[in-house]
Order: structure tokens, then sequence, then C-alpha cells
């Protein structure tokens, strides 16, 4: 089976999942056809929907040619054995009317360039990369496991926002699974940790687009489950970019999710309900944005440092929360981080911290502007 050649099939789908298969199946006779494991096994699946019901048949590969029967006469293409089954009145199991082309975002191995390693963890590999030769990208793979990169651009493909990093795409012409993003250069932590005098007013305006970014994706109910500094890029413009979503789940009609057993979660940024109750939510997100918030006040520090989880989830726990150096504005402290970090029960939801947070920030401008009308009067009267 050669992927490069089936990707020029504009109906294949590569690795796309099933739900995500009948996602774009709508009539009687649309179909898709799409890579699927038996046996530890690629084999090709026919995914159509046959008199209102969704279907899966599989395409048998013998001696490089296509059959949806062995014992019938097979075909040198897959268009050509698809083609025959579109010609084929006498079949009444196997209708088919409508090719499904792939999305813009299902990308193929081709349409890159790998380039240097751009960052390494437990997990995953980051990779610059080139996109069709026409701009940079950065490429995410998951070191154990190809879901978990599927599962992240299911998030991002429908998400457009200034302070979400853009999804380009997702390989889906063999494994591993690649995720490719808007490309930034540094991250936020760098940016914080070469940028030590920031003034206050600066650290509030990418406060300000976390906020936004986090509110965008509560509108469209998506839990990140991981904020910090770390998950957030700066672009050239130098704003934030909320970064890998590998955690993040869509709420559907839920308000919180139950914590998985084994979920590997970060500790310092998690909210007292999670150790109490181990759940996630908005609320939980609201707290993350908390600690993201001291990160950016203290340039870059890690939050708790040099004390176990379990002496975390105690001081969180206790109402023992993270202490903003001296210079943070007083007006953020009392009207955003006091009901920040707070029981889940009076925690600001993100709307509303941006409703405050918009207030603080307008002040000093406020009164840099009053000052000059002052100024420009005196200057008439003179």
């Amino acid at each position: 089976m050669n992927s490069k050649e089936l990707w020029k099939v504009p109906y294949f789908h590569g690795l796309i999942d099933r739900s995500d298969a009948f996602d774009l199946l709508i009539n009687n006779g649309d179909y898709i056809v799409r890579m699927s494991k038996k046996e530890d096994k690629q084999i090709l699946i026919l995914s159509s929907i046959q008199q209102n019901i969704e279907t899966n048949n599989e395409i048998f590969v013998r001696n490089n040619l296509y059959h949806f029967d062995l014992n019938k006469k097979g075909h040198a293409t897959l268009q050509s054995l698809i083609e025959s089954q579109m010609n084929n009145k006498e079949d009444t199991e196997i209708i088919l009317k409508k090719p499904i082309k792939r999305s813009e975002w299902e990308l193929c191995y081709d349409d890159l360039e790998i380039g240097k390693i751009l960052g390494k963890g437990m997990f995953g590999i980051v990779r610059k990369a080139r996109l069709n030769g026409r701009f940079d990208v950065a490429v995410k793979q998951d070191l154990n496991n190809s879901m978990e990169v599927y599962k992240e651009a299911n998030i991002l493909k429908n998400l457009h926002h200034d302070n979400i990093v853009r999804l380009f795409g997702i390989t889906l012409d063999q494994e591993p699974m690649l995720l490719v993003l808007e490309f930034c250069s540094r991250s936020l932590l760098d940016y914080l940790k070469s940028n030590t005098n920031l003034k206050n007013h600066s650290k509030l305006i990418l406060i300000q687009d976390a906020a936004n970014g986090v509110d965008y994706l509560h509108e469209h109910n998506i839990i990140h489950c991981d904020l910090a500094a770390r998950n957030c890029l700066m672009s050239k413009t130098l704003k934030i970019k909320i970064t890998d979503f590998g955690l993040s789940t869509k709420l559907n009609d839920k308000e919180e999710i139950n914590v998985e057993k084994k979920a590997k979660l970060p500790i310092p940024y998690l909210a007292a309900e999670t150790f109490i109750r181990k759940i996630l939510s908005k609320k939980t997100d609201v707290y993350s944005f908390g600690v993201l918030s001291w990160e950016i006040f203290e340039n870059g520090k890690v939050p708790f440092k040099g004390l176990s989880d379990l002496e975390i989830a105690r001081k969180v726990v206790n109402a023992e929360y993270l202490i903003f150096p001296t210079n943070t504005p007083k007006d953020f402290i009392s009207k955003i981080i006091k009901n920040v970090f707070t029981v889940e029960s009076k925690r600001f939801t993100m709307e509303k911290i941006l409703i405050e947070l918009n207030i603080i920030i307008k002040k000093p401008e406020e009164e840099v502007n009053k000052l000059k009308s002052i100024e420009n009067k005196g200057r008439k009267r003179k």
C-alpha cells in the first residue's frame, strides 16, 4: 500500500478516525476512503452512507490490486475500483454517488520540509518546518501516541483567535501524525526572562492577551487544563499565543469533567477542587490563569519552587496561595486576584475578569489624557 499514491486520490483521507469520517458524510451515497488498523496492520476502509446507515467496507490489497471481494477481479488503482463500483448497477449493497474531498487541514508529509528541533520533552518533540515551501510552521510529534496530536488537532481546527496558536493541519498519510502549527520564534518564558524591566502596564497587556484567549475557549465550551507561561508563545507583534492543547477538553453539556487516575496534571497550577474532588472545569482554568498572571509579574519564576506536589496541594487546599510581588498594581490584586485565588463558588468567570482587567488597564491611559488636557489648557491661557 503506497501512501504517496493513495494521497493523489482527493477523497482519500488517510488516518482520519471513524467518528470524524462520518461527520463528513451526510447523504446516501456520500463516501470517503480512509486508513484503519486491524491486528496492528494498516488496512483501507470505504466509509459511506447506505440507506441512511453508516457503513464501513474493507478494501483488500493483494499483489498491488484493489478488491472489495477477493474472489473477483482486482483493480490496478483505488480510483479504478471506486469508479467500477459507482458504475455497478447490480450491486445494491454499496451504492456510491458523491466522493467527499479532503479539507485544507488534512496534510501529508510531502507538504512539509522538516527542519531543526525547537524543543523536546518526555512526551513530544517540536520542530521548525516549511509548509508547501511558502512559510515557516512548527511541527509537533507525540513520541508515545499519535492519537494525542489527533485529539489536539480536533480541538484546534475550529478555533480562530489572535491569542490562540493557529492550526494549519495534521499529517494523515502515515504515522506518526504531525501537528502543524503557527510558528512563533520565542516563548513567553524566554520573553519574560530577557525583559525583566517590563513596566506593569506592559505586563497587564500580556495578561489581557491570555485572558482574551481563555475567554474565547470558554465561550466555545473548551477548557485548556494546562494554562501556564510555558504553554504560551509570543508573536512578532508581542501578542501572547496560547498553545499546547494536549490536555484540553470540550465540555459539551457538562460543567466539569472527572480527572482520570493516571492523568499527569501540572500540580502548581491546580485549584483546590481538583485536589479535593478530582475535577476540572472553566473555574479551574481561571485559577490556573491566576498562576500564569503570577508568573508574568514574577518574570517567569517557577510557582511554588522547592515544594513537593503534596506540599503544594496542602497549601492550595488551605488557601495559602502564591503571593504577588509588592509592585503589582493594587487594583489588579483587589479586583482580580482576590477573586481568582479563592473558593470555586466565589471565583470569577473569565468574562468577569476581562471586564475588570479592561477597566484597570484603561485607568492609567485616562489619567495621562487628563494630564495632557490640563497642560494644553494651561498653555492656551498663557
